[in-house]
C-alpha cells in the first residue's frame, strides 16, 4: 500500500510539472500575438480547472483574439476561474458588470466579485467597492459612511489611489466630513511618498486652481512636471497646454509637441488630436504631415474626442493628407456636431447646399450655417468648389 501511495503521489507530481510546463508554453505563444495556437494550448488546460488557463481563456473570448469574440463564453470561464479562487477573475468580473459590457451596468452583480476579490487582498477591488458605495448608482443605495470607512481602511493599509481620493474629501469637506487641510495633506503626501502620479497631479492641481489650499504656482508646477514624468498623460496633456499657451510656464511649442506625442501615444484623446493639429501646421519645429496628422486625428475621434472628430472630417473633406471622402467627412463632421462644434455644424451646412455626402437640402444648410464658424464656410465652399470645377 505504501509503495501505492508513494507511485500515486508520484504521478500526480509529475502530472503538476507537466501541466505548469505547457501553462508556461501556452503563456510564451500567447505573448508573442499567435493567438490562434495559443488558444488550442490553453483550452484544454481550462477545461482540465486550471485557473490561469480558464482565465486566458476568458480574455481571449473577451477581446476576439484567437476565437470568436463572445463577452458572455469569456463571462463563463472567468466565473470557474473566479469560484476557484482566482482573484483576477473576480476583479475582471467586477469590472465586466461595473462597466455593462453584458449590456446595462450592473453594480449590484460588481459587488459581490469585487468583495471576493477584495478579501483575498485585491485593493483596486476594495476602491471599487468603496467608490460604488460612494457614488450611489442606480442598483446600489448612496452610503457615503460605508464609502468613507472603506476609503479609509484602504488608505490605512497603504493604497495610494484611496489615499488621494480620502484627502480630496478632507480637503473639501465632502460629504459631511469635517475640512481638514492637515489631515488631506496627510493622506496625499504618503501617496505621493510612494511616487504615485495621481496624487501629484491632484495636488499640483490644487496648488494651481482650487481655493481649498493656498495658491502655491511654483511648487503646483514642479509636481504637475513630476506626475508627467511618470507618465501620467492627464498631467502631460495639462503641461503641454500650458507650454503651448505660455501659462504658468514661458511658450514653448517644441516642448510642448514632445509632451503632447508622448501622452499620444499612451492613448490620450486630447493629445492626440493636439498633436494632430501641430503636424497639420507644422508647429512646434515639427514637419508639416497632413497623412500624420490624420492618422492622429483619427485616433482621437475613435474615442469621442471632438477636436478629432472634427478634425480628421476636415481632412476628409479637404482631401489634406488622406483621400477626399465626403460620405466620411459628413459621418465624422455629424458626430462633431452633435457636440455642438461650430465648426461641424458650419460646414455640414455648406455640405448640405452642395449635397455633398449627405442630401441636398437648403433649408437644412441655412440652420447649420446660423451657428456661424463662417471661416469654416468659406473654407469649405471654396474646397467643394474647387472639387466640382476640377470634376468638370
Amino acid at each position: 500500500m505504501t509503495r501505492a501511495f508513494i507511485a500515486l503521489c508520484f504521478y500526480f507530481a509529475v502530472s503538476s510539472l507537466s501541466l505548469a510546463g505547457d501553462l508556461d508554453r501556452a503563456i510564451d505563444v500567447y505573448e508573442t500575438g499567435d493567438y490562434d495556437t495559443a488558444y488550442e494550448l490553453f483550452l484544454p488546460l481550462a477545461e482540465q480547472g486550471d485557473v490561469t488557463a480558464q482565465s486566458y481563456v476568458g480574455d481571449m473570448h473577451f477581446s476576439g483574439h484567437g476565437v470568436s469574440q463572445d463577452r458572455a463564453v469569456a463571462v463563463e470561464w472567468y466565473e470557474k476561474a473566479a469560484l476557484m479562487g482566482h482573484v483576477e477573475s473576480q476583479f475582471k468580473l467586477g469590472n465586466i458588470y461595473r462597466r455593462g459590457d453584458l449590456g446595462e451596468p450592473d453594480h449590484s452583480e460588481a459587488l459581490p466579485w469585487y468583495w471576493m476579490a477584495w478579501q483575498s487582498g485585491h485593493q483596486a477591488s476594495g476602491l471599487a467597492v468603496a467608490e460604488i458605495y460612494d457614488f450611489g448608482l442606480k442598483d446600489v443605495p448612496l452610503d457615503k459612511v460605508r464609502a468613507h470607512n472603506y476609503y479609509t481602511a484602504l488608505s490605512e493599509d497603504g493604497y495610494a489611489p484611496a489615499q488621494v481620493r480620502l484627502s480630496m474629501k478632507y480637503f473639501h469637506g465632502w460629504d459631511g466630513i469635517e475640512k481638514d487641510v492637515e489631515v488631506g495633506y496627510y493622506w496625499i503626501y504618503h501617496a505621493i511618498d510612494q511616487n504615485n502620479a495621481f496624487a501629484q497631479r491632484r495636488l499640483a492641481l490644487l496648488y494651481l486652481n482650487d481655493a481649498a489650499i493656498p495658491r502655491d504656482e511654483p511648487l503646483g508646477i514642479s509636481l504637475l512636471e513630476l506626475a508627467a514624468q511618470n507618465d501620467d498623460r492627464v498631467s502631460q496633456f495639462i503641461f503641454a497646454e500650458y507650454l503651448e499657451e505660455g501659462k504658468l510656464l514661458d511658450r514653448d511649442l517644441a516642448e510642448a509637441a514632445g509632451w503632447y506625442e508622448r501622452a499620444a501615444k499612451l492613448g490620450d484623446a486630447r493629445s492626440q488630436a493636439a498633436i494632430a493639429r501641430f503636424y497639420e501646421t507644422g508647429q512646434g519645429g515639427l514637419t508639416q504631415n497632413t497623412s500624420v496628422a490624420a492618422d492622429w486625428y483619427l485616433k482621437a475621434a475613435e474615442q469621442g474626442n471632438t477636436d478629432g472628430e472634427f478634425g480628421y472630417a476636415w481632412l476628409r473633406l479637404t482631401g489634406n493628407g488622406v483621400e477626399r471622402d465626403w460620405d466620411e467627412a459628413a459621418e465624422w463632421m455629424l458626430k462633431a456636431a452633435k457636440w455642438f462644434d461650430k465648426r461641424a455644424m458650419t460646414c455640414l451646412g455648406v455640405m448640405h447646399m452642395f449635397g455633398m455626402g449627405v442630401e441636398w437640402n437648403p433649408a437644412i444648410a441655412l440652420q447649420y450655417l446660423s451657428f456661424g464658424a463662417i471661416g469654416f464656410a468659406v473654407e469649405a465652399f471654396y474646397s467643394i468648389a474647387d472639387y466640382l470645377s476640377d470634376d468638370d
